[in-house]
């Protein structure tokens, strides 16, 4: 599994990859991801998962990218994305989230 935190939407770096998929996870992990955890930013899950999507599985019209599947041929892969926030934002349409 990987870990990322998101936050002020405006900045590069937005968002960051606490732990990556082929990382372990350990107490000095662990310790970090909490530690990152704030809550004096803005939330603005719409704006930042597309960007966690490609920093954690990479870029899908990248040829170069490991996790792409090809056509049906390659191993049936399973993704799951869960994200915890505050719930307090200003992107509330459906249409933000598309």
């Amino acid at each position: 599994f990987a870990v990322c935190r998101f936050g002020k939407p405006r900045v590069e770096n937005c968002t960051m990859v606490l732990k990556e998929l082929d990382k372990p996870f350990n107490n000095m992990r662990g310790q970090m991801v909490f530690e990152s955890l704030t809550f004096n930013e803005g939330t603005k899950p719409a704006t930042s998962l597309p960007l966690m999507i490609n920093k954690v599985w990479g870029r899908p019209d990248d040829p170069s990218n490991p996790n792409l599947v090809d056509n049906g041929t390659g191993p049936v892969v399973h993704r799951m994305l869960l994200m915890l926030t505050d719930g307090l934002t200003n992107e509330v349409e459906p249409n933000d989230y598309l």
